[in-house]
């Protein structure tokens, strides 16, 4: 499965200078509240959004739900004039990329450069690079386009007037380029004659995208980001919960659920009016109305739903899954994500989430490099986050963690037992 193996992010909110993440296949966001947790899943989304080049639209990616980072000036740290976001893969068609954005006249973040490298035909390494300059400028803007054997510069207005990433998986994806792809056209426009360098490198341009340039297919990501909150709880419905209305899916959440210790079947019943839904939970207790079984419940429902019917390997980006529910259950979700096909990205703050995480790894479940636990916090006057890298050993010992990490998960263990 194609794979974030590292992301770097600079002049985001809390982050100022570039902080750099080593992704594993559990990746765990711990540190205390406002230090840039759900700020860095927001730009792994946005990353791995854009990284994919399918379909893309010009909504800005920072925005896309449940991270609704808002414009521009809520995005980029206070005073930036850009921010950028970079990072590295794992069986992908491209091998970086790294995407800079700036503030367009409407407020919201625009690609301003764009670069990706990958393995040219011969193997050896290639890079594209496609930059716009400033945004706001009122005069005539150019494209920039730094290719592996060419350079060339052109009016934007003749390649679009989208972000490039979108121009790149709308326009070129369907072989849809600049000037109809005819050197006669570009050298009439440009007025220039057609014995030019410039005619020669945008020759050398529609070569390259029409067969140089990688576009990923199958080896795209797939991502889910899990809203952080449950719906509501009723007793009854007028439709079925969408997440619970496919047969063949309950019976897939009754095995997860069971696994985790929380239900042993779910089902749906009318109810004793004759014109609604209720649904129904079966434990060790007997069988109740999920209204009255729990908040903690109820709310792992739509979470366990979307692994369990995934069939896909996928990417999870979870915020704070362990919220109302039992240390033990939190612990068996751990468990039951190790044990699965998924790769996740959670930001918690349970330690029994992380500690079985862990004796996942000493068990080998997991493989130590399976596991990476990013650190957040605050530098000493407060004025940015950091992000520190730990790794774990095969018995699941934390590596080298920086002294505030331990204080972070050991201070109140430490005064329970007397030690401080």
């Amino acid at each position: 499965m194609p794979r974030i193996s590292e992301i770097s992010i600079q002049n985001i909110r809390c982050f100022n200078s570039a902080q750099h993440a080593r992704l594993g296949r559990i990746t765990l966001l711990v540190g205390e509240n406002s230090v840039g947790k759900s700020t860095f899943l927001g730009c792994y989304n946005a990353f791995a959004h854009l990284s994919n080049l399918i379909d893309l639209t010009d909504d800005h990616p920072f925005n896309l739900p449940p991270f609704s980072m808002g414009g521009y000036d809520s995005t980029a740290r206070l005073g930036a004039s850009r921010f950028t976001i970079a990072g590295r893969f794992d069986d992908h068609i491209h091998s970086t990329a790294q995407f800079s954005f700036g503030r367009d006249n409407r407020g919201r973040p625009f690609e301003t450069r764009t670069a990706f490298s990958f393995a040219g035909k011969d193997g050896s390494s290639a890079r594209i690079e496609m930059s716009t300059g400033n945004v706001d400028c009122k005069e005539q803007k150019l494209l920039t386009f730094l290719g592996p054997n060419f350079e060339l510069s052109m009016n934007w207005a003749e390649v679009s007037y989208i972000p490039i990433s979108t121009w790149l998986s709308r326009y070129v994806r369907r072989g849809f380029l600049p000037y109809n792809a005819d050197r006669a056209t570009f050298a009439k426009r440009q007025s220039v004659p057609e014995t030019s360098e410039a005619i020669v490198n945008f020759g050398k341009f529609v070569n390259f995208f029409r067969s140089g340039m990688p576009l990923p297919a199958q080896q795209s990501f797939h991502v889910r980001a899990l809203e952080p909150d449950a719906p509501p709880r009723q007793r009854s419905y007028l439709k079925p919960p969408e997440h619970l209305s496919d047969s063949s899916e309950r019976a897939l959440i009754a095995k997860a659920g069971t696994a985790l210790g929380l239900w042993d079947d779910i089902e749906l019943t009318e109810s004793s009016s004759g014109n609604a839904t209720e649904v129904s939970v079966t434990t060790t207790a007997g069988s109740h109305n999920l209204f009255d079984v729990g908040y903690g419940v109820h709310s792992m429902l739509p979470l366990v739903h979307a692994i369990a019917v995934t069939d896909t390997p996928s990417i999870f980006l979870l915020q704070q899954p362990e919220v109302h529910v039992h240390p033990v259950a939190q612990a068996k979700l751990a468990q039951y994500m190790a044990e699965g096909p998924h790769d996740y990205i959670i930001e918690t703050h349970s330690d029994h989430i992380v500690d079985r995480f862990r004796l996942c790894v000493m068990q080998r479940v997991l493989q130590p490099d399976d596991l990476v636990i990013l650190y957040f916090e605050n530098n000493e006057d407060g004025s940015e986050s950091r992000i520190y890298n730990i790794s774990v050993d095969s018995q699941g010992n934390v590596v080298d963690p920086p002294d505030t990490y331990r204080e972070f998960f050991l201070t109140e263990t430490e005064r329970l037992l007397g030690l401080k």
